[in-house]
């Protein structure tokens, strides 16, 4: 060999040692046994092998195992026939192993070179590309989410051309009566040119055929934006619903003549509607919204049970209550309360809220102690002038007894009416024929009145106490007005209505009533008989309209002058009667007043 043929054999073999040294992709040789020769610096970073640890190594250590099984019998194959699927063509993708284990993407060429010295080598040039692998995915579900976004998607130019939609903008678009290549709305256009300006996020409401879109249109360059919509009609609605029922709250809060109040026991804030405050003559902004300034304006006295009631709530052992208190008002006096209060549990069961409302009771309790006062007044008269009255002087003073007697009773009968439908009851299982028991227990019919109570009275689901009102009041009308107290006859009966629930009745064979008087029986105040004949305020039957209303029925009077009285009432049906039945006869054949029925 000449010199000038050394020169270039030595010029080449340093350049190729530079080529490899400094190339970004991985170049590694290996002869026909698969053994590696060389091992680039990029080869090293690639794969986390130094060269040492794998020169004379067999290159099926860089493949995963499923690989690297068959590439020995590949090269066999190759040097055999010539034909291989990747020595000598276009590169391809393969996956590799790096050295702890973990695997990544992998671009592949190789190609044949022979040496002087006749030994074949074949020359692999490796590019990792798990960037472009991750960015092709990227675009791919980018491009997924676009064609299948239920939402709308567009891309408009600066001169608001509409460059693309996906399938879900064609219906926006059609019923715009517009298309791809059209111009956008002129509607859009203030938005689309601020995109622009301020390069900021800008959104638009939409509403065509009372569908709502909200498009969201960001900035990304200079030469285009992305329109996004959802919509948002369901939301819309939403909304109005929330604003009336804000509406009616406020009304509810403003109009009503209790006041309102809402605690939230997460953060111990009370809201106090503006009735609630002026009640006890603060404006709305003299009171701090928290626990403790309800606390310190409860009078000490009432503090300790109005505390009972708020500890049974928080700790979950009932969820609601009633109680009276009195809280201090602004001028320093004390104002009668009747506080209601129901609680709200989260999904755990534990009570997040407390919410109620404030009646003034200070007129009734006024007027009871007025009613007191005159009792006992009236009381220590009469016992002062017992040994100095007359027939007559008695007579007036039993008189004025019946008066006061009568005036208690009207206060009574207006509290009652007042508070129907006002305090919570909890509903349970009522058995009406114990029911009627009770209520008859505390009436003491005359001797001679027989009242019957047929033995097929049901079992329902309600508050036992307004129920126990409803027949306490009639049956005392039936017992009082009765011409016949010796011998009469009063029928207590139920039947099931067609549609649902009880029909009960309360009949008598007393005086009746003419069917002119049969309205005039439910208004309150109104009597049918003189008050120094029969006592009476006026208000019971008011007071059972009412509660039978409340509880979700109706009632009604049958009558006619000399052919005795029945009342009809029908409540709500909820739970049949059935294996107590039995229970529930024998009750009844036991109790000392019962006889086949028969009080």
């Amino acid at each position: 060999m000449n010199v000038k043929s050394q020169i270039k054999d030595h010029l080449d073999t340093d350049l190729s040692r530079l080529i490899q040294e400094y190339a970004v992709d991985g170049i590694i040789s290996i002869d026909t046994q698969g053994l590696i020769h060389s091992f680039n610096p990029a080869a090293e970073k690639m794969f986390g092998y130094h060269v040492d640890e794998v020169m004379g190594q067999n290159i099926n250590r860089l493949m995963p195992e499923a690989n690297s099984k068959q590439h020995d019998g590949y090269l066999q194959h190759y040097l055999q026939s010539g034909q291989g699927s990747i020595i000598g063509i276009a590169p391809r993708e393969v996956v590799a192993l790096r050295r702890d284990g973990s695997t990544f993407p992998m671009e592949l060429a190789i190609s044949e070179m022979r040496q002087p010295n006749g030994q074949v080598l074949f020359i692999g040039i490796l590019r990792d590309i798990t960037r472009r692998k991750e960015s092709e995915a990227e675009i791919k579900y980018l491009a997924q989410f676009v064609t299948s976004n239920p939402g709308v998607v567009l891309k408009v130019s600066t001169d608001y051309k509409i460059l693309f939609g996906n399938p879900a903008s064609l219906a926006l678009l059609k019923k715009l009566q517009l298309k791809q290549g059209d111009q956008a709305p002129e509607t859009w256009r203030d938005t689309i040119d601020a995109v622009f300006e301020h390069r900021q996020l800008q959104q638009l409401e939409v509403v065509i055929d009372d569908k709502a879109s909200l498009l969201t249109i960001p900035y990304i360059d200079d030469t285009s934006v992305n329109i996004y919509g959802i919509d948002i009609t369901q939301r819309r609605q939403a909304e109005q619903e929330l604003r009336v029922s804000e509406e009616r709250f406020s009304l509810i809060t403003r109009g009503t003549r209790d006041g309102i109040w809402d605690w939230d026991l997460t953060t111990d804030q009370i809201y106090f509607s503006p009735r609630w405050k002026t009640m006890l003559n603060y404006q709305e902004d003299e009171l701090a919204n928290n626990f403790s300034t309800l606390q310190t304006l409860i009078h000490p006295d009432d503090l300790g049970v109005a505390l009972d009631n708020w500890t049974t709530c928080m700790e979950g052992e009932t969820d609601d209550f009633t109680v009276e208190y009195r809280l201090k008002n602004k001028h320093g006096s004390y104002t009668w309360i009747l506080c209601r209060g129901t609680t709200l549990h989260n999904d755990n069961g534990n009570p997040v809220r407390i919410t109620g409302s404030h009646t003034d009771i200070s007129g009734q309790k006024q007027a009871l102690a007025v009613m007191e006062h005159m009792q006992r007044e009236t009381q220590a008269k009469a016992e002062d002038l017992e040994e100095v009255m007359t027939d007559d002087t008695r007579k007036q003073m039993g008189l004025l007894r019946g008066r006061v007697q009568r005036l208690e009773g009207l206060i009574n009968g207006i509290l009652q009416y007042s508070r129907v439908g006002r305090v919570d009851m909890e509903t349970e299982m009522v058995d009406t024929t114990l029911l009627l028991a009770e209520v008859l227990d505390g009436l003491a019919p005359p001797p001679g009145l027989h009242i019957d109570v047929t033995l097929d009275m049901p079992c329902l689901v309600t508050a036992p106490l307004p129920l126990s009102q409803v027949f306490g009041n009639l049956l005392s009308n039936a017992i009082k007005y009765h011409d016949r107290p010796e011998d009469g006859h009063i029928t207590i009966s139920a039947r099931n209505l067609k549609d649902g629930g009880y029909e009960f009745s309360v009949a008598d064979d007393g005086p009746g009533i003419a069917p002119e008087f049969h309205d005039k029986v439910f208004q309150i105040f109104q009597t049918l008989n003189a008050r120094d004949k029969v006592e009476s305020t006026g208000i019971g039957l008011t007071v059972v309209k009412k509660i039978v209303e409340q509880l979700g029925g109706d009632i009604m009077l049958e009558s006619a002058e000399g052919e005795g009285s029945i009342f009809r009432f029908t409540l709500p049906e909820d739970c049949d009667r059935d294996e107590d039945e039995d229970e529930n006869e024998e009750h009844i054949a036991n109790n000392p007043k019962t006889s086949n029925g028969k009080h």
